[in-house]
């Protein structure tokens, strides 16, 4: 590896939210492959560094899996928040108009 500090920056820079599906399909072959022996235990034993590079790349896609399982609940929740808060401010202008008619009823007697 000629540069390791480019490698590091990007791996730490590496955005698991957003990996090309047929990549993920490539590297899910590999990972679910027993023949294959893509484990951190398994590579331990090649080197200390590809054994964590592999937990990494592991971890890194089941990430992605639920993340994209998670993602869309988000937004929903955050799609139905904005509508509380809409339905909120509508309910405070409601009861405002509630209490200032109540205020004029009680006026009149």
């Amino acid at each position: 590896m000629n540069q390791p500090e480019k490698f590091l920056e990007r791996v730490l820079k590496f955005d698991g939210t957003d990996i090309d599906q047929g990549i993920l399909d490539v590297v899910n072959k590999i990972i679910e492959d027993p023949a294959k022996k893509y484990t951190e235990k398994d590579m331990v034993g090649q080197s200390f560094a590809a054994s964590k590079l592999c937990a990494w790349s592991v971890n890194i896609v089941t990430f992605n899996r639920i993340y994209k399982e998670v993602r869309p609940l988000q937004l929903s929740l955050d799609k139905a928040n904005e509508e509380l808060e809409t339905a909120m401010r509508e309910l405070a202008k409601v009861k405002e108009e509630v209490r200032k008619l109540n205020e004029m009823v009680a006026n009149l007697r």
